[in-house]
């Protein structure tokens, strides 16, 4: 939530925060700010070509504006992305990319809020956030979870899923 306070104040008029979940092998919208509710929640295999694995598995920042090959078609078309201009900056820590920043804008507004030292500032706050972020994805805290109850239980091995509906929102496991 810090980080996106700081990033809606340098000006953006929206910011998401992606994660990675090994685990389960996506890159999820964890966190938003001025953004529609179904646009958060979204997921997507960290081999798919969508943006944010692209920036997860190269470790580079991507500018963009308008349509791009590695953007969520249903997404771009039911949010209106085609009117936006956005940055996506990679969350790294400990040498490894663990989510995702992307800030946008209208893209009429580009060349006031997309600026050099504002593209500047995102990367430093990624930076910045990226080694509390590591630590604190949901993923790995139901790994220690599952540690506790394989010490307490004295398993070989222990898992937890946690569904909405049929819908899994987190898994993790432990052991062996």
């Amino acid at each position: 939530e810090t980080l996106l306070d700081e990033l809606v104040g340098l000006g953006f008029e929206y910011a998401n925060v992606f994660l990675v979940d090994e685990y389960r092998h996506v890159a999820e919208i964890a966190r938003g700010r001025n953004v529609p509710p179904g646009w958060l929640r979204q997921s997507w295999d960290l081999a798919s070509a969508d943006i944010s694995c692209y920036v997860v598995r190269t470790a580079e920042s991507v500018l963009l504006e308008g349509w791009d090959d590695r953007l969520d078609p249903d997404l771009y078309a039911r949010f209106g992305q085609d009117r936006l201009a956005r940055l996506f900056v990679p969350l790294e820590s400990a040498g490894g990319v663990v989510g995702v920043v992307e800030v946008g804008c209208q893209r009429e507004l580009k060349s006031t809020i997309l600026t050099l030292d504002k593209i500047a500032a995102v990367k430093h706050l990624a930076a910045q956030h990226g080694p509390r972020i590591a630590e604190n994805r949901p993923y790995l805290l139901l790994q220690a979870i599952g540690a506790s109850a394989i010490d307490i239980m004295s398993a070989d091995s222990a898992s937890l899923h946690i569904y909405r509906g049929s819908e899994t929102l987190l898994a993790a496991g432990a052991g062996h």
